[in-house]
């Protein structure tokens, strides 16, 4: 898959040192990649569904100062209920 190198706005041209598939900057912070952090934080849940509502918590807190401020909270939160609701069924 090709790489956007360059972006072009209102007549102004951006470089991007990044890939937007691959790489994507609000994923990315110094060395660390979110989808390293998750596997890490994910690995060490028993329960798939408990792990993906992890996950995309992480995801959320993750990236929100980034893309999209609050909505990215509010999301999180959702995921954290639903965390929560999971944990009192399977841990009685």
């Amino acid at each position: 898959m090709d790489t956007i190198d360059t972006l072009t706005m209102n007549g102004q041209t951006l470089t991007l040192d990044c890939d937007p598939v691959d790489k994507p900057p609000h994923y990315t912070h110094g060395e660390i990649e979110c989808i390293e952090a998750i596997r890490e934080v994910v690995r060490r849940v028993n329960d798939g569904e408990e792990g993906y509502y992890l996950g995309n918590i992480f995801k959320y807190l993750w990236r929100y100062n980034d893309k999209d401020g609050l909505e990215g909270l509010e999301k999180g939160y959702k995921y954290y209920g639903w965390l929560i609701q999971r944990y009192k069924e399977t841990h009685k």
